[in-house]
């Protein structure tokens, strides 16, 4: 929209409505009260040959915007109507596969064996409720974009990304509705589900089929338009543009492509068939052209800055390319090592470690988590988002450490090292450094002041373990259940292992199995 209201600033330069109206309107005897009728209905005749006259050189990208915004409009709010909808159709689907869980279980009990027909059915609720997942996902990352801008032209790689994927779900999902309605007669107590269930899956269908047709609506209009301003050599647009270019490619032999088009941002061109080479940026404000190495990812830039709320000018965008490999590129490194190693952590036996620094449902580290383009942003271009990251990455390992799980706590220290994170560490053993980077011991007990560190804690609990082992007779051995069963959703089949249990995997997790269950694969994984 900034270059959008800025190029319409431009347009007719020096000249206004008013001063229009003073040329080409006479002089006339009217009472002075219906003086500003006329001027104002005057303006209205003549603004519009007043804006075309002023504007014909505007580019044909522009008008791409101005043909895509109103359906980019419909996009968002087609979005917004969708993202319901999923939820409500995957909290339908939820219910009935519960059913069909709980239909199982009891067959297990009952040593039954469990009919083709319901294994069927927990296959076809499985993969409803991963199509669904993905879609939520997939909106998820679209809208982190397009709730901040409304200029479709700067999302368009997302525009088509979007629809693409959710084409691929709307096939597979097929005549799912309809399935999903007969496999509901199979559950003895599912009954009710059924019609919410038909409902829900059809609105989803139906609603998917029409953001599916938005998005390639908006998606043609901005590429029927987007290459037609052209710059460079073989062009034949005479326009001052193209003709400070043709010196500044006659300049600089770097640029490998002779003919360039517009990209996004609506600033950046790229040049045609040699996708390797030198981009350039136009800068209006000044009238001149700058490089964008090949190994500088001006896009990405941009994106990254439209994520944290700012929308680059040329100049600013130059600028931060000129620091990308000093700071950017660093920090986008880590960013992008960073999200594995939390997400083993997440999803391992040792989650509440993670659980208790950030909450599952709406703490900023899981949230950014599942989000991974966000996360890199953030990262990158927002320093206290960066700082609070540490924080919590510092908070996880302290955590680590008192749950005796020293290893993990050592790979973190290992990548804050790697990394060059300014991140202090407090750890017991007295061979490992306790600083690293920039912080000082002293900020570090400021810090935890008030607070008993998780060593001094365990030297408590074991001193009053000892008054309590001398005070009273050993306590007779209590059998203890073991914490992972038959049925148990686990990270890895070793959790089953050693417990006596066979174990299956799926795409998501691991599940735990009486010995010798031969329907330990049949839902859920």
């Amino acid at each position: 929209m900034g270059w959008q209201r800025q190029n319409r600033h431009k347009c007719g330069r020096g000249s206004t409505p008013r001063k229009m109206f003073q040329l080409l309107t006479p002089p006339l005897l009217l009472p002075s009260h219906l003086l500003p009728l006329l001027l104002m209905l005057t303006t209205l005749t003549i603004l519009g040959l007043f804006h075309a006259a002023s504007c014909l050189g505007e580019s044909p990208y522009n008008d791409a915007y101005e043909q895509s915004r109103d359906e980019f409009k419909s996009v968002q709010e087609s979005i917004s109507t969708t993202k319901s909808t999923v939820v409500n159709t995957k909290k339908a689907v939820d219910a009935v596969e519960a059913q069909i869980r709980l239909k199982i279980q009891q067959l297990h009990k009952a040593n039954q064996p469990i009919p083709d027909n319901l294994k069927n059915a927990a296959a076809k609720f499985k993969n409803a409720r991963m199509a669904l997942k993905r879609s939520q996902d997939l909106l998820a990352n679209f809208g982190d974009y397009s709730e901040k801008i409304t200029a479709a032209t700067d999302v368009y790689d997302e525009i088509v990304e979007l629809r693409n994927k959710m084409e691929v779900d709307r096939q597979a999902m097929g005549n799912l509705a309809a399935e999903l309605r007969a496999l509901g007669t199979l559950m003895e107590k599912g009954g009710e589900y059924v019609p919410i269930l038909g409902d829900a899956i059809k609105a989803y269908g139906t609603i998917t089929t029409g953001l599916v047709d938005k998005l390639g609506e908006v998606a043609t209009t901005i590429d029927s338009n987007r290459n037609q301003d052209q710059i460079g050599r073989g062009t034949y647009d005479t326009n001052e543009k193209n003709r400070i270019f043709r010196e500044f490619q006659r300049n600089h032999p770097e640029l490998v492509g002779d003919v360039y088009f517009r990209s996004v941002p609506a600033y950046l061109y790229e040049p045609v068939g040699a996708r390797e080479g030198n981009s350039v940026l136009w800068d209006e404000e000044t009238k001149q052209f700058f490089i964008v190495p090949a190994d500088v990812p001006a896009k990405d830039i941009f994106k990254m800055t439209l994520l944290v709320d700012k929308r680059l000018s040329a100049s600013n965008l130059t600028v931060l390319m000129d620091h990308w490999q000093e700071n950017g590129a660093p920090n986008l490194e880590t960013a992008r090592n960073m999200q594995p190693l939390l997400n083993d952590l997440r999803q391992g036996p040792l989650a509440d470690v993670v659980s208790r620094v950030s909450r599952e449902g709406d703490g900023l580290l899981f949230r950014l988590l599942r989000n991974p383009r966000l996360f890199e942003a953030l990262y990158v271009y927002a320093p206290k988002t960066r700082e609070e990251l540490h924080r919590e990455l510092e908070a996880i390992h302290d955590g680590l450490i008192a749950e005796g799980a020293l290893d993990k706590a050592a790979a973190i220290r290992a990548f804050s090292q790697q990394h060059k994170l300014e991140i202090a560490f407090t750890v017991n053993d007295p061979a490992v450094p306790a600083k690293q980077g920039k912080k000082t011991a002293e900020k570090k007990k400021t810090a935890a002041a008030g607070q008993k560190t998780a060593t001094q804690q365990r030297e408590k609990q074991m001193k009053e373990a000892k008054k309590e082992t001398k005070a009273k007779p050993a306590p007779k051995p209590v059998t203890v259940e073991p914490k992972v069963k038959a049925g148990s959703v686990v990270g890895s089949c070793s959790d089953c292992a050693q417990n006596g249990l066979d174990c299956a995997c799926g795409r998501e997790a691991c599940r735990c199995c009486a010995p010798g269950d031969s329907d330990c694969n049949a839902y859920d994984l």
